[in-house]
């Protein structure tokens, strides 16, 4: 009970510490530390955003900076592409219909897979790998 108390108190201190310092950044415009509490912030948002009409999305890393890794998230504005991705954490009895669909449609995509799903599904991770594009 003891060790429990003082994690929660030192989780609390933290957050605090990190509250304190990203007030104290915007209050005088220069970052308090080499890290920095933008980093703290950033590393709570890492999803893509700037959806809208006519717009491509925006991520926290530029698209210039990650074709270095060979990662990306948008193409060419000027051409109308849709990408389909899918998330299969689990096997409820969808994906093999939308599989069918997919070949049916000559339609590519990609799935993104958890562990247990190779080894809980293989015959679908396969058709994902054979159909999928």
């Amino acid at each position: 009970m003891l060790i429990a108390l003082i994690l929660c108190a030192m989780f609390f201190a933290g957050r605090g510490a990190g509250y304190l310092t990203q007030k104290l950044e915007a209050a005088s415009g220069k970052p308090i530390n080499s890290v920095g509490s933008s980093h703290i912030a950033a590393s709570e948002n890492w999803g893509l955003g700037g959806y809208g009409e006519e717009t491509q999305p925006t991520g926290i890393a530029s698209a210039e900076e990650l074709k270095k890794y060979d990662a990306y998230y948008v193409g060419d504005a000027k051409e109308k592409i849709i990408y389909l991705t899918f998330d299969a954490g689990y096997e409820n009895g969808n994906t093999a219909p939308i599989l069918d669909a997919l070949k049916k449609h000559h339609a590519p995509a990609t799935f993104f897979v958890v562990g247990h799903y190779l080894e809980s599904a293989p015959d679908l991770v396969k058709r994902m790998v054979e159909e999928g594009g």
